[in-house]
């Protein structure tokens, strides 16, 4: 069994899903996942299905953002807030929490350029002398050796 094996290596593993997905989980994951969370509206089934106990209080049904129930192993049902961090970027994050998040984010600098700058070219003008015309074809000059019979 990985989960069991990974305990002892120490390796930690987190499952994260839905509660209507629950079912899906198998024992086996059930019974090697002993810190359990719950966060969000969840009604005193729901958090007893995931954590195995019922909450101490009850829950309401507007909670919060980051706010449910944790349970490590067999200990009591705990109350949790944990930081909610909307994304700056969703459309759906409303301006104050936007800027709450980009104040706690470093500064942005622009970014470097992506492709390097263009190779400097350098043109000079090499002054370029005519050449002398060759001579024209024609009758052999007056003075070339004419070659001897023999």
């Amino acid at each position: 069994m990985p989960l069991r094996h990974g305990r002892a290596a120490q390796v930690t593993v987190v499952v994260a899903e839905q509660s209507d997905n629950m079912d899906m989980l198998s024992e086996a994951v059930r019974s090697h996942t002993r810190a359990r969370i719950v966060l969000g509206p969840a009604s005193p089934g729901q958090v007893e299905a995931v954590l195995g106990a019922r909450p101490h209080t009850t829950p309401t049904p507007d909670v919060p953002a980051g706010r449910g129930y944790a349970r490590l192993g067999t200990g009591p049902v705990l109350r949790l807030q944990v930081p909610a961090t909307p994304d700056p970027y969703d459309d759906a994050t409303s301006d104050a929490h936007r800027r709450a998040v980009l104040d706690l984010l470093p500064e942005r600098t622009p970014a470097a350029p992506t492709t390097a700058p263009a190779p400097t070219v350098v043109i000079e003008k090499i002054p370029v002398t005519a050449p002398e015309p060759a001579p024209a074809p024609g009758p052999a000059p007056l003075h070339a050796p004419v070659p001897a019979e023999g």
